[in-house]
Order: C-alpha cells, then sequence, then structure tokens
C-alpha cells in the first residue's frame, strides 16, 4: 500500500490498514494519545481524544521531521 492508496481509504479500511502495521511508539498530549506506526514505506499517526474517548483521525507522512517528537521513545529493533 502507498500513502496514495491510504489517503483513498473509507474510515474502516484506514483503521485495517493501521492494525496491519507496526505500533512503534507512543505519546500523550492535552488532548489526544498518539499512536505511531509505521506501514510499508511511510508513517501514521493516530489520534485518539482521551477526552472525548474517540479516535479523532489519521496523520500519514513520510516526513522523517514528523518523527522528532518520537525519537527518544522508537526502538530500532521495534521497527525491524
Amino acid at each position: 500500500m502507498t500513502l496514495q492508496d491510504f489517503y483513498a481509504l473509507g474510515l474502516f479500511e484506514k483503521i485495517q490498514a493501521v492494525q496491519a502495521g507496526k505500533l512503534i511508539a507512543k505519546r500523550k498530549t492535552p488532548q489526544f494519545y498518539i499512536y505511531l506506526y509505521t506501514l510499508e514505506d511511510f508513517y501514521v499517526e493516530v489520534l485518539y481524544s482521551h477526552l472525548e474517548h474517540e479516535l479523532k483521525g489519521f496523520v500519514p507522512f513520510r516526513d522523517m521531521q514528523r518523527l522528532d517528537p518520537y525519537l527518544q521513545m522508537i526502538s530500532l529493533p521495534a521497527i525491524f
């Protein structure tokens, strides 16, 4: 699956695609739990509101700078 393929998916297909990927990090902000998954050649942040207890969205990306908040958390063996 490519990044463009992911964008074209519906909600349930995105959930399935993320579940087929690998969870490599998670973090908490004042509003969200953010789970970082790696798929084939891109990453996806899954935003879950811990205030509203619901899925709020997906942020797929390839830009390595978006990984900055996770660098202290990611274990290289977890990626491979």
